[in-house]
């Protein structure tokens, strides 16, 4: 009824982060007890707007038109309760939520859209323990479209076998020849790889030199071999070389290959 209406209103959701482990620990007999709790206390603050419980550890309430100034006041009244202990019992406990907001303008006119659209911004705010709460924004939506579109390149890939590996050669200081490759769609797990951002942005910088050659040292007395990647000209190599560096790959040597070549 309130996307029908056409108004400014939002869609608050307050999900509790990992209450399955309240019910498991303390039995869900003390884990109703504690919904209640909330519940109560989300009625009491909220005063005049209805609060529901849509699944088992989640509440939403919307604020139309005359309750969106006081927005911010009530996720903040709600965020800071959390921050105390609840008790029941003789038990006490911390309960956390994530808080997402959705504005009803984004929903264009859909439930479902109003729906994901909360979700997104909960799964935002789940990934982001710092946040007190996650308004929706579109970017999210065009985010997770994105994932969702990789993901589903991949899964296509992976079935019509259109993956191609490439090997690049490394080159090893010690043998002054090459002793590997990397297959470009896995790293070797007993060597710390130096990104080329790195190599590229620390020439010429002595303070920036000085922390890499003590980086590359510092890999090497846990016995790890150092790769630098990206490494392009005699420079890069020269200066590479000089931090200790024992494993060097980039155009300088050679570009990515297939197999055969």
């Amino acid at each position: 009824m309130v996307i029908q209406a056409d108004k400014p209103a939002c869609a608050v959701v307050v999900s509790l982060n990992d209450f399955k482990n309240i019910n498991a620990h303390f039995g869900q007999t003390i884990g109703d007890v504690l919904l209640r709790q909330l519940a109560c206390f989300l009625k009491t603050t909220l005063e005049d707007i209805p609060v529901y419980r849509t699944s088992g550890d989640r509440f939403t309430f919307i604020l139309t038109e005359k309750d969106l100034p006081r927005t911010e006041a009530l996720i903040h009244t709600i965020h800071g309760r959390l921050e105390h202990t609840w008790h029941t019992h003789n038990v006490e406990c911390r309960l956390s939520a994530s808080i997402a907001i959705a504005d009803i303008a984004y929903a264009e006119g859909s439930l479902e859209t109003a729906i994901r659209s909360t979700e997104y911004a909960l799964a935002e705010c789940k990934k982001n323990p710092e946040m007190v709460y996650c308004r929706y924004e579109p970017h999210l939506r065009a985010a997770e479209n994105r994932r969702a579109a990789v993901k589903n390149a991949l899964e296509d890939a992976l079935a019509k076998d259109g993956f191609q590996i490439l090997y690049q050669p490394i080159w090893s200081v010690g043998a002054q020849r090459f002793t590997q490759a990397e297959a470009l769609l896995s790293l070797p797990f007993d060597a710390i790889k130096l990104d080329k951002g790195l190599v590229w942005t620390v020439m010429g910088n002595p303070d920036k030199e000085h922390f890499i050659r003590h980086l590359v040292h510092g890999f090497l007395a846990l016995d790890r071999h150092v790769v630098a990647e990206g490494v392009e000209t005699q420079e890069q190599l020269d200066y590479i070389s000089q931090c200790g560096c024992d494993l060097i790959q980039g155009y300088f040597f050679s570009k990515p290959l297939k197999p055969e070549d």
